[in-house]
C-alpha cells in the first residue's frame, strides 16, 4: 500500500513538472557550412513555482557506447569554445551557437533544463536537434559547356544525395552521374556531372546541382546559367496558330468552290436568254 502511494505521487509531481516546466527545441534539423556558425533554438517556459529551485542549462550529444557529453557550459577538447550562449541573461531563451562548424559536428544536439525539485534533483530534455555539416558546392562546365560538374563534400552519404533542376524541373536521373570519394580529412567528396549537349532540349538557361538530406530536404545548390546561343528550347507547339492557318485555307477553298459554282450558274442563265427567238413559217409569211 505504501509503494502504491509513493508511486502515486511520484507520478503527480511528473504529471506536475510536465505542465510547469516546458523544454522547446527547433527545427528538428538544421544544415551549416563548414567553417560558418549555426543556432540551436531551445525555448524554456516555467510557471512561477516556489518547488524548483537552481535551474541550470546543459547543452549535451550522446555518444554511440558512451556516456553523453556536455558541450556547454562545460568546455571540451572537441569544441572548446565554439559554444556560445546567444542571450546568457534570457530565462527563456536558451539558444547556443556553434562556430567554426565541422563535419565531426553533425550530431543530435539536446537541450536539458537541470533543477531541484521538491529537495530532489530532476532534468527535462528537449526532443534534440540533428545538425548536418556540409561543404561547399562548386559546378563548373566543361566540353565547350556540354557538360556540367558539381562537387561538394560531407561527413558521409547514407542520408544525402545530388539532383539536378534545369529552371524549376527536375533532370532524369540517367542524365547525370554521381561518383563517391573517400577522402583524408575524413569526409567524402561527391562529384556530379551532367551531359547538356546541344542536341538537347532545356526549359531555361539556368541549371541548379542540388544536395539533399532525407530529413532535410534541399539543403545546399549551386547554379550555372548557359550561353543562349547554346539553348535549344522546346518551343511550345502553336496549336492555335496552326489550326488559324488550317481554318484559313479551309475558307479560301469554301470561297473558290462557291465563286466556280455561281460563276456556272450565272454562264447557264446568260446563254438562255442569248439564244435566238424562233418565229413561226406563218408568221414570216404575213411579215413578208
Amino acid at each position: 500500500m505504501r509503494y502504491m502511494i509513493l508511486v502515486f505521487f511520484m507520478v503527480l509531481s511528473f504529471v506536475w513538472l510536465c505542465e510547469n516546466l516546458v523544454v522547446t527545441q527547433y527545427p528538428n534539423f538544421i544544415a551549416g557550412r563548414k567553417g560558418h556558425a549555426i543556432t540551436l533554438n531551445c525555448d524554456v517556459v516555467q510557471n512561477k513555482s516556489k518547488e524548483i529551485h537552481r535551474p541550470v542549462l546543459y547543452w549535451y550529444i550522446k555518444l554511440p557506447g558512451q556516456e553523453p557529453m556536455v558541450i556547454h557550459p562545460e568546455r571540451t577538447k572537441e569544441y572548446g569554445d565554439r559554444v556560445e550562449r546567444i542571450s546568457p541573461n534570457s530565462q527563456t531563451d536558451k539558444s547556443v551557437k556553434i562556430h567554426g562548424l565541422r563535419f565531426s559536428d553533425s550530431r543530435i544536439y539536446y537541450c536539458m533544463m537541470s533543477f531541484v525539485f521538491n529537495e530532489k534533483p530532476v532534468s527535462k530534455d528537449g526532443t534534440g536537434t540533428q545538425v548536418f555539416v556540409h561543404g561547399p558546392m562548386e559546378v563548373c562546365s566543361k566540353n565547350n559547356d556540354t557538360v556540367l560538374v558539381c562537387e561538394t563534400s560531407v561527413p558521409k552519404v547514407e542520408d544525402v544525395s545530388i539532383t539536378w533542376l534545369n529552371g524549376d524541373t527536375e533532370v532524369p536521373a540517367e542524365d547525370f552521374t554521381v561518383q563517391t570519394t573517400y577522402t583524408e580529412s575524413e569526409s567524402y567528396c561527391l562529384v556530379s556531372a551532367l551531359n547538356i549537349s546541344t542536341g538537347k532540349q532545356h526549359n531555361s538557361t539556368s541549371y541548379y546541382c542540388v544536395l539533399r538530406h532525407r530529413a532535410g530536404g534541399m539543403i545546399s545548390n549551386a547554379s550555372w546559367d548557359l550561353p543562349v546561343t547554346n539553348l535549344t528550347k522546346p518551343g511550345k507547339e502553336p496549336v492555335l496558330l496552326y489550326t488559324l492557318f488550317i481554318l484559313n485555307g479551309v475558307v479560301i477553298l469554301i470561297i473558290i468552290v462557291c465563286y466556280l459554282l455561281y460563276s456556272t450558274v450565272y454562264s447557264q442563265h446568260r446563254s438562255q436568254y442569248r439564244r435566238p427567238i424562233l418565229v413561226p413559217q406563218m408568221t414570216r409569211n404575213r411579215l413578208r
